[in-house]
């Protein structure tokens, strides 16, 4: 058979292997080894993917030598993906501490074993006074909040963790969380008791509303108080329509999460998205992001979770606590940043009907005020802190 000419697209049976080819990677990642019995299909595949081919004859007398064809090629493809992990993992832990560094943060790592789920728990903790914990959003990572941290280091004790299945804790797959209530609620009862908490004050950035929200209602014996700064997932059912579309249609997600790959995807992102300006953060914070986001498991675990809390009609039943907000009666403080792009408006509405709620809108601000102000935000976090009535 001749070449084809320049430029033509091989026809569609020709060209099956290659489309299956590109499929598979960008649903799995790389592909390393293909194994078939038929030695022209496999031939096929194995270009497509520019992987090893391995055969086998075929039939059930043959299956044993296939299996173990089977084995040798998925231990050659874990040893490299293991070892891809490892240099990943190194990487992304020597970045954290630079951000660290950066903002003059020494900060106490603990490891927690978590009976709620079964899995290693990772926080920082830095400063001193009242205990804080510090939620990071979507798919961050607990020193995200390293400019809020060199703040209010006389302040609060702060333990900024890594939510389930992100930064340095355990991995946790949320497809097989059946309840992200009872999992919110019973995560944090067991990261406080891991750390000797009777009670915190819960900061929520983001997607970590779906946290603080439901752990107030059911303990709210062990919340002092509530600081939210701007939009916060779970707070009303409104979400702005591009997070709508991202999180309801896989393509557009992965397109956004594949974009935060790189260190100039990360500071795009946070320009373009989150209101944060040119050079408003350093180039380390973006390659520990970057770093952060090609973790195992975490872009599969945010494209999840992401889709299970908003869909096209805003935030999903299970996910809303709009309705209960009038049950929470601890003080709750919102810092609305004026350039965040969900709309003021609903939430504004939400935590109207919060019994104990001071709204402060910051001028210039987009979605992490911890971030992009943190000197404003941690003067109106230490006035409110100062109001609420000792535990």
């Amino acid at each position: 058979m001749g070449d084809e000419p320049p430029g033509r697209r091989p026809k569609s049976r020709a060209g099956r292997p290659f489309a299956l080819a590109r499929r598979h990677e960008r649903r799995v990642g790389k592909i390393t080894d293909v194994l078939l019995d038929h030695v022209a299909h496999g031939r096929k595949y194995a270009d497509a993917f520019g992987t090893r081919l391995w055969i086998h004859g075929g039939g059930r007398r043959r299956f044993p030598f296939a299996l173990r064809c089977h084995i040798v090629a998925m231990k050659l493809a874990a040893r490299r993906v293991m070892s891809a992990t490892e240099t990943t993992t190194a990487s992304y832990e020597e970045l954290e501490q630079a951000v660290l560094d950066h903002y003059g943060i020494e900060a106490t790592h603990h490891h927690l074993a978590l009976k709620r789920p079964d899995i290693t728990g990772h926080v920082l903790e830095y400063g001193r006074g009242v205990p804080a914990i510090l939620m990071h959003g979507g798919d961050g990572e607990g020193w995200n909040f390293a400019p809020l941290m060199a703040e209010l280091a006389g302040d609060l004790r702060m333990f900024a963790i890594d939510r389930p299945g992100y930064g340095r804790s355990g991995y946790l797959d949320y497809s097989e969380v059946p309840d992200l209530r009872a999992h919110a609620v019973d995560y944090l009862a067991s990261l406080m008791d891991g750390l000797g908490l009777e009670s915190a004050v819960l900061v929520a950035s983001s997607f970590s509303g779906i946290f603080a929200l439901p752990f107030a209602l059911a303990h709210p014996e062990r919340v002092r108080a509530i600081v939210i700064p701007s939009y916060a997932a779970g707070v009303s059912r409104y979400a702005a329509w591009g997070i709508r579309v991202r999180a309801t249609f896989p393509r557009f997600g992965r397109g956004y999460t594949e974009a935060g790959r790189t260190p100039e995807g990360q500071e795009n992102l946070h320009r373009n998205l989150w209101g944060i300006p040119p050079g408003g953060l350093p180039d380390v914070f973006y390659q520990a992001r970057s770093a952060g986001s090609q973790l195992p498991g975490c872009e599969k675990n945010w494209q999840y979770l992401r889709s299970r809390i908003i869909g096209l009609r805003g935030t999903r039943p299970e996910a809303c606590y709009e309705d209960e907000l009038k049950r929470i009666e601890r003080p709750v403080l919102v810092l609305w940043g004026d350039d965040e792009r969900n709309a003021v408006g609903p939430f504004r509405k939400a935590t109207s009907t919060l019994p104990d709620c001071r709204f402060v809108v910051l001028p210039d601000v987009g979605h992490f005020p911890h971030m992009q102000a943190p000197t404003r935000t941690a003067r109106y976090i230490r006035e409110f802190l100062h109001s609420v009535p000792a535990a």
